[in-house]
């Protein structure tokens, strides 16, 4: 019997969250279902408290389920050794917050190159990619300034060049243009989506505006702990 290869992509089954809160257990998730795959760009909305975070947490191993299974490319990172989860995230997800959270002390360039660091990928290696990412992010003549030097739509640019470092499968954006002004907000939607088509990585991405949304070929509106479809 020729073995099964694991189906590629992001697939999420019967995904519940619950807090166990003073007042008693607050179900955040209930029974989420999803199946995204590589080069597929989605958008979560949904009102604040809805979710939307937690949910993202959780597919980025920043938190465990409270039931259900996550599967990234075939593997569930839940079912590695708690030491392994930290690698497996660094190796395979990148992160693009609201705030960048870029290290003020460091240049454009070296933030770039800190996650390569953490997963120890050769020096050289690492340096050509950085530069190739803000390249793409049109950002090579910034690569000697330090964030305060920046823009907003400049920090978020560098910040998505750093969730890309390490070739991650899965990107997740938590409202990532949610301190920028519209036509920031729009660049950066734009590159991002560009950076995921061309590098063949998932993303999933949060945002309570519906223009930022509809620039996706999914929408999903999170209610009820529930994903329901929209229609565009």
């Amino acid at each position: 019997m020729i073995p099964s290869t694991p189906t590629p992509g992001l697939q999420v089954r019967q995904l519940t969250k619950t807090y166990i809160m003073p007042a008693g257990p607050v179900e955040v998730l209930r029974g989420i279902d999803l199946d995204v795959q590589p080069g597929e760009a989605i958008a979560i909305m949904g009102p604040s408290g809805s979710g939307k975070s937690t949910f993202l947490y959780i597919l980025g191993t920043l938190e465990p389920p409270s039931s259900g299974t996550v599967l990234v490319d075939g593997e569930d990172p839940f079912q590695r050794p708690a030491q392994d989860l930290a690698q497996f995230r660094n190796r395979h997800i990148g992160f693009v917050f609201q705030e960048h959270y870029l290290l003020p002390q460091c240049t454009v360039w070296e933030n770039v190159l800190v996650p390569s660091l953490i997963n120890n990928i050769s020096r050289p290696d690492a340096a050509v990619r950085a530069r190739q990412l803000l390249e793409q992010v049109g950002l090579s003549h910034r690569l000697h300034h330090y964030p305060a030097e920046l823009s907003g739509g400049e920090r978020q640019r560098v910040a998505m060049a750093r969730a890309l470092i390490n070739k991650p499968r899965l990107v997740l954006a938590d409202e990532p243009t949610g301190n920028l002004d519209r036509q920031a907000a729009n660049t950066v939607v734009s590159l991002l989506l560009d950076l995921v088509r061309n590098h063949g990585v998932i993303l999933v991405l949060a945002t309570h505006s519906l223009e930022i949304a509809r620039r996706f070929a999914r929408i999903y509106e999170l209610f009820d702990g529930q994903l329901h479809l929209r229609d565009q």
